[in-house]
């Protein structure tokens, strides 16, 4: 059966059932090859999408594919990271020569570099759109064979893109999305017990979440005054 990737188009303010959602065909058809309309384009597993700024709409496939696709703003794909064979290869070179392994998500940050739950590798994988190479996100890691049910299987980014957060089969971690060296990655820190909810909504202007910490708490001044009497 050909996968397809649809998109769900919700009118904003329907005033009647005659304005009902519409699906129409994003990208999924017959013909085996990249560089044609998304929509005559087959594609295997899409499993992730997200636009970026630019329009562009990034697609990550599982299994059965282990690419990173792009349809630009004319509706053509392209393939742009991933040699289709699953495995654990590439960093620091181009992005079509790396290897993935059941990639099941994917985020773009705001300056249009996107970021790849490389599943079952365990690991975060980044895509430089600038040169088109690959790194890895430096901080999380789940060795195989961990990664089946701790790999990053859902990542998403606050709305400032500052903090990038992963949810695998068990708990849900928080980290910085932006700091680290360029040959490296983003870097992103780990946080066991997760990320604490802001107190208001996410906006410009508003403080970015921060990391849930553990640490000694420390005694009241009058309790100690109390216990010394």
């Amino acid at each position: 059966m050909t996968a397809r990737l649809a998109l769900l188009l919700l009118p904003l303010l329907a005033a009647d059932a005659a304005r009902a959602a519409r699906v129409e065909l994003v990208a999924g058809g017959g013909e085996d090859r990249t560089g044609i309309p998304a929509a005559r384009a087959a594609l295997r597993e899409p499993f992730g999408a997200e636009f970026d700024a630019a329009g562009n709409l990034y697609v990550v496939e599982m299994a059965a594919g282990n690419r990173l696709l792009r349809i630009d703003a004319r509706g053509v794909l392209h393939h742009v990271a991933g040699d289709g064979s699953a495995g654990d290869a590439g960093d620091g070179g181009q992005a079509m020569a790396a290897r993935f392994n059941g990639p099941h998500n994917l985020a773009v940050l705001p300056g249009g570099d996107v970021l790849i739950g490389d599943t079952w590798n365990g690991r975060v994988r980044r895509f430089h759109a600038g040169d088109g190479t690959v790194s890895t996100v430096a901080g999380f890691n789940a060795p195989p064979p961990a990664a089946r049910s701790h790999g990053p299987y859902c990542i998403t980014l606050t709305r400032d893109g500052a903090a990038l957060v992963i949810a695998d089969l068990r708990r849900v971690h928080g980290g910085s999305a932006r700091r680290g060296r360029r040959d490296r990655g983003a870097a992103f820190r780990s946080a066991g017990r997760g990320v604490r909810p802001p107190r208001q909504p996410l906006h410009s202007g508003a403080q970015r979440p921060r990391l849930a910490r553990r640490g000694p708490r420390r005694a009241h001044p009058h309790r100690r005054e109390r216990r010394g009497r």
